[in-house]
């Protein structure tokens, strides 16, 4: 089996606060996302998101699986990990009514890139990765 490639690490483009890893393979693509929550908007986030990635699994045949963690040290930071049978998989996702109502709901409730905000505090460097398909 190939090794995962990594294709882009990207900002959302509508200017918000999320900022995504994708990687791929033949058999299988992965989107790793970062969404900078405003604090009074949190819970309602959530509530949300909890019912996207419900959306994701139920009604998507090729979405495998969808999660949505929060940091403990900062619960701002909600990491969403996705992964599908394929790209066109993934595109067929960001096409779907579940995702526009998604969008729709959370945009105002991130920062935007030029938001003094969270988003500008966090620094990472890759140190290893590593990969097991089924």
């Amino acid at each position: 089996m190939e090794n995962p490639k990594v294709l882009e690490l990207v900002m959302s483009e509508d200017n918000v606060g999320e900022l995504s890893l994708i990687a791929h393979t033949s058999e299988l693509f992965v989107v790793q996302s970062d969404f900078f929550v405003k604090p009074d908007c949190l819970e309602r986030f959530i509530d949300v998101i909890k019912q996207h990635t419900l959306n994701s699994v139920t009604k998507e045949t090729g979405c495998i699986s969808y999660e949505a963690t929060v940091e403990e040290q900062n619960p701002q930071i909600v990491n969403v990990y996705e992964k599908y049978v394929s790209k066109d998989a993934y595109l067929e996702h960001r096409s779907t009514p579940h995702y526009a109502w998604f969008r729709e709901q959370v945009s105002s409730m991130l920062y935007l890139r030029d938001d003094d905000a969270v988003i500008s505090r966090r620094k990472f460097k890759l140190i290893s990765g590593h990969y097991r398909l089924p």
